[in-house]
């Protein structure tokens, strides 16, 4: 580690800025820690500490962001701490106790609780300032009010963080006779990961939206640590990051045939087409935006140390050997993981290279990618003007035609998810070709979204025109086209306004109007110079055209012809032609133009209270009508709207004249529930419900068969299972008899957990006012036990659930699950154990026929369950725990008895059955029962003496 250490100090800096796929991908030979945690549960893997050699300066501000995980309920942790270099006290840390949080600077305390919870991955950072008289805190993007712990504050401007102290991860330290010591019971039983520490102090913003910047101070990376073999890093999906901007580190050896050596001007030549040619063999789809090249050791790169005496002096006896360093721009559409990109570039900027009469090595092991938080500008720094810069895109001269202002390009393959621009730079000898991106727009035709994969400005053009005259008898001709283009304009003046200029001599002028017009984020470009293979000189011209690149999309209306493909091919030529403002040049490849119709909003049935409406096919900017089916003589009427988003959208219907036809519940009867309408038939048994809070048995048979329905043939998202939930609870507080369908409630809310998809995160809950579930999708690798709770049952207002964390006062309800569990869980390719939990706060659900004298449930009723499991979760030998609140105090006299739902009891109408659960503990106000299987539980109260 300290070989590689002596090398990073020689090491050059490429600044690259990268716009990535995001396809999932492997890395070969991964090292990257991001996407990764460190364990602290490992055997032998208790701390990380800071090598010497990379130690903290003194700082008059700072930021430091870390991401814990407590897996096990100890007193006392510690995500890190810095020691004074006098080894007197912690000048900053980040520590806590139970779930409340400890920050410490200078030795004072301050605290914020209840903000840690088990289980749960949490980001939190602190800044801070010698103008600041506290720290300021950040837990999960949000910022936290600190409870200080010392009534003396500190004094703006007293203190500056020391330099040359000792940093820990996940434990205390300190010092015995000059050895550090590990504070016994301060350790982090959990896992950390995206420790990073900068120089300055870090904005709200920055902090809540640029999660996944690296620090420029400390990175998250494994070389700067000690005690880094004893822990493996481990993959984790939670802590993946997707970011488009990085920088790299590296030195670049260059040697040339002739034993002459590489002048400054050379090497930029050199480096810039190495690295174009290097990053064509990615599958990436990468744009390098800027290059500079300097002497090796620049202030740019002192502060990583010196590469004397290291592998690269292996080169050092060939004759024509130069090393440089190097910083560099890369641009990447669409983000992608970070530790996929740091690993794959690794692997491809490793490889050595031939350019002509240049030899190009680097080291693996010396090649250092961060991320940035944004795309700079300029990249001027110290040294100013010891290395040049070349850019990477080849610029047309202004000329009076087109065929002049072209270089010859190469064909590219071009989708409406990757825009390109591919020219083609000629030297004596070769053909180096360059691919530069643009931000891009994801277009599909009618019915389906459009998606901006860029910061966009809006901008206004003819926005009259959006406002056609349409009638529902109506016969307009006009066409819509979605348009995205990419243009790159040479020459002085607001590209915006240029533009959109363009577009209106343009398509205006034939009869074709631009609507939603959106300019996407631009990006700047100078003229490409080559390496002249011959004479190893580098042909310089003195001026540098600036340019900009922008991709903009737009509506296009068109009233000229109704042949679509006649109507492409039009707006194609027109958009092809090079248009000269006077100040400046604008053009277009034609393989960065790309044009689809916006076809008519699809026909569909639609179920409402007013009756099925089939609606037919219907071009944008177009209504249409159809006869109420309560009353033909009048009419429904709908929109086809054309969305700035979407293209063609249906707008709600106008049902303002047709009468109401479904009237009851009954009439739901005979309306047979498909993936189509499960919608519809949702909305309108809640509206149903909401009018009518009395259902008999007959129609309450008929809504939770439907519901059922609903779940058999549709995807149960978070959304559509929030309806089924919301309606459930709408029946348990209505007055209807619920005795009969105590089962059938139970088996549609455990359905919709069962097959609830298309959620983010671990877990996902539904609430409303009488009934709650969570889903928790387990890391199996990682199981150890889980709890749900479950507070706030005010009537009228919505539960409060938590997941892994320890019980407080307001809690009604809360469940523990052993680790033997986990022998139940399904073994399924590809599919994580689910475990789901339910909550009902309405007690009449479980009435029971033959209810025995003198017993009554007095608690709310909680559930727990394992989807797909192997078998019956009984007998188990570790208990789940379950601790209820009474809803009536017990008295001293009183007893109680902890009980399960069966649903097998009383004929197949379900009851209560104490079969395999006791009272663990009991008081006035909670009892707690231990039960050796999994299902509903509660607890009655015996109502006459013991």
């Amino acid at each position: 580690m300290e070989k590689r250490n002596r090398l990073v100090q020689g090491s050059f800096i490429f600044l690259i800025f990268c716009i990535i796929s995001l396809k999932d991908q492997g890395s070969v030979n991964a090292t990257s820690l991001w996407g990764k945690k460190i364990d602290f549960m490992q055997k032998d893997c208790s701390f990380w500490f800071l090598k010497n050699e990379h130690k903290i300066p003194s700082l008059n501000e700072l930021s430091v962001c870390v991401n814990i995980k407590r897996k096990l309920s100890n007193s006392y942790w510690t995500a890190f701490t810095y020691l004074h270099p006098n080894k007197t006290h912690i000048e900053l840390g980040l520590k806590g106790f139970g779930e409340e949080l400890h920050i410490i600077m200078f030795g004072r305390v301050w605290t914020k609780s209840s903000v840690v919870s088990l289980d749960n991955w949490h980001s939190i950072c602190m800044t801070w300032s010698k103008s600041m008289t506290e720290p300021k805190v950040y837990v999960n993007g949000t910022k936290v009010e600190l409870k200080p712990q010392s009534e003396t504050a500190l004094h703006p401007y007293c203190c500056s963080v020391a330099a040359g102290g000792t940093l820990t991860l996940a434990v205390a330290h300190n010092f015995v006779k000059n050895k550090i010591s590990i504070e016994t019971g301060t350790e982090l039983k959990g896992s950390l990961s995206l420790f990073r520490m900068w120089k300055q102090v870090r904005s709200a913003q920055e902090i809540s939206t640029m999660a996944c910047t690296d620090g420029d101070m400390l990175h998250w990376e494994k070389r700067i640590w000690n005690k880094a073999q004893d822990c493996t890093p481990l993959q984790d999906v939670t802590q993946k990051c997707n970011w488009p901007f990085y920088e790299v580190k590296l030195v670049l050896v260059i040697i040339r045939e002739d034993g002459n050596k590489t002048n400054i001007y050379d090497a930029r030549e050199v480096a810039h087409q190495w690295l174009t040619q290097a990053l064509e063999e990615w599958p990436k789809h990468v744009y390098l935006h800027k290059v500079k090249v300097f002497p090796i050791g620049s202030t740019l790169t002192r502060s990583n140390g010196s590469a004397k005496g290291t592998t690269m002096q292996l080169f050092a006896t060939s004759p024509g050997l130069s090393q440089f360093d190097c910083l560099a721009h890369l641009n990447v559409i669409p983000n992608a993981d970070v530790g996929e990109i740091q690993d794959e570039l690794t692997e491809i900027l490793a490889k050595p290279y031939k350019i002509d009469h240049f030899e190009i090595n680097t080291d693996a092991n010396f090649i250092f990618i961060y991320t940035l938080d944004d795309l700079w500008p300029d990249l001027d720094t110290d040294p100013p003007l010891t290395g040049t810069e070349t850019q990477t895109t080849t610029i047309p001269q202004l000329t009076s035609t087109a065929t002049e202002m072209i270089t010859p390009a190469k064909t590219i393959v071009t989708t409406p998810n990757q825009v390109a621009i591919t020219t083609e730079v000629s030297s004596s000898t070769e053909t180096t070709k360059i691919t530069t991106s643009t931000p891009i727009m994801e277009t599909t035709l009618a019915g389906s979204s459009t998606t901006f994969l860029s910061s966009t400005r809006s901008l206004t053009l003819n926005t009259t025109a959006c406002s056609s005259t349409i009638s529902p008898e109506g016969n307009i001709s006009e066409s819509y086209f979605s348009v995205n283009v990419n243009v790159t304009v040479n020459g002085s003046g607001d590209p915006e306004n240029i533009i959109t200029t363009w577009l209106q001599e343009t398509l205006s002028g034939n009869g074709i109007q631009v609507l939603h017009f959106k300019l996407l984020t631009s990006s700047t470009h100078a003229q490409k110079r080559s390496v002249e293979t011959k004479s190893f000189k580098v042909d310089r011209k003195h001026s540098l055209l600036s340019v900009t690149s922008h991709s903009c999309v737009f509506h296009a209306q068109v009233t000229t012809s109704s042949d679509i493909i006649k109507t492409e091919k039009m707006i194609h030529g027109l958009l092809e032609k090079q248009y000269n403002s006077g100040t400046a040049l604008l053009y277009a490849q034609p393989e960065d133009i790309l044009i689809s119709y916006i076809g008519p909003c699809p026909g569909h049935n639609h179920h409402t209270r007013q009756g099925l409406f089939s609606w037919p096919p219907t071009g944008v900017q177009r209504n249409t009508s159809l006869p109420c089916v309560g009353n033909p003589e009048k009419k429904a009427y709908r929109q086809c709207l054309l969305d700035e988003n979407v293209g063609a959208l249906w707008k709600s219907p106008d049902l303002g004249q047709c009468q109401v036809v479904v009237n009851s519940v009954s009439d739901l009867e005979d309306i047979t529930v498909t993936n189509d309408n499960a919608e519809d038939i949702l909305l309108m048994i809640e509206d149903l419900i909401h009018e009518n809070k009395n259902l008999d048995e007959y129609e309450l048979s008929t809504v939770l068969d439907k519901l059922a329905d609903v779940i058999n043939v549709s995807v149960i998202t978070p959304p559509l299972g929030e309806v089924i939930i919301n309606i459930t609870s709408d029946i348990l507080e209505s007055d209807s008899n619920l005795l009969p369908f105590t089962n059938s409630i139970l088996n549609i809310t455990e359905s919709v957990g069962d097959q609830m998809l298309g959620f983010n995160g671990e877990s996902v809950s539904l609430t409303a006012p009488a009934l709650a579930i969570s889903v928790v999708n387990i890391d199996q690798g990682n199981f150890h036990n889980l709890t749900f709770g479950v507070s706030s049952t005010n009537k009228g207002l919505n539960p409060e659930i938590y997941i892994n964390r320890e019980p407080f006062d307001g809690t009604v309800a809360f469940v523990s699950l052993p680790s033997e569990i986990q022998e139940r869980f399904p073994i399924i390719n590809n599919t994580s154990p689910r475990v789901q939990f339910q909550f009902y706060g309405v007690p009449t659900l479980f009435q029971t026929k033959n209810d025995p004298d003198g017993k009554r449930l007095n608690t709310f009723v909680v559930s727990a369950s394992v989807t797909n499991a192997t078998g019956y979760i009984e007998n188990l030998k570790e208990y789940v725990a379950v601790t209820l609140h009474h809803l009536t105090s017990k008295k001293k006299d009183q007893d109680v008895q902890c009980v399960y739902w069966d649903f097998n009891k009383n004929d197949g109408y379900g009851g209560w059955n104490p079969k395999g659960c006791w009272t663990y503990n009991t008081s006035s106000d909670y009892t707690t029962c231990l039960c050796d299987h999994m299902t509903h539980f509660g607890v009655l109260l015996l109502l006459g003496a013991k």
